[in-house]
């Protein structure tokens, strides 16, 4: 009995081994029937694209996305440069450079004396100097700092 046993052991532990290797062969078959159908999947989509054709609608694509950024850099440049701000800040000093060779002449009009390098470029205002250079510099440095005080203000 023993023996009988045994052999029924050895039995069911051979049993057991060919039920594995027939469900690892059904697994086999269940892949190899997914990989076909994958690989008949790719055909299909490699079969509709056309790479030379997608090459030349990608090099299109990057062309009109760098049109896209530079006329987008050229627009905020554009309205960055003209913003109210900066518009305002332009039509002051213009109007500065206007008043200034005025006032200056009316000042030099009065005291007879002003140093040149307090006149705005462009003017044609002739200043000469006198012997009491020193007391007209005074009187122009305050004139100056007030009318720098004005711009300040006009630009804030």
């Amino acid at each position: 009995m023993p023996q009988d046993i045994g052999h029924h052991v050895t039995s069911k532990a051979q049993l057991s081994s060919v039920q594995m290797q027939l469900n690892e062969a059904s697994m086999a078959q269940k892949i190899e029937g997914s990989i076909r159908v994958s690989a008949g999947t790719m055909r299909n989509v490699i079969s509709l694209i056309r790479i030379p054709e997608l090459a030349i609608t990608m090099q299109e694509l990057s062309r009109e996305l760098i049109k896209a950024g530079i006329i987008e850099e050229l627009v905020g440049e554009n309205l960055h440069a003209n913003s109210p701000t900066e518009l305002q800040e332009e039509a002051s000093e213009e109007e500065v450079d206007n008043v200034l060779p005025e006032i200056l002449k009316d000042r030099m009009a009065t005291t007879g004396r002003l140093s040149t390098a307090l006149i705005a470029p462009g003017s044609t205002v002739a200043a000469p100097l006198g012997e009491e250079e020193e007391e007209g510099e005074e009187d122009i440095d305050v004139m100056m700092g007030d009318m720098r005080t004005k711009l300040e203000a006009l630009r804030s």
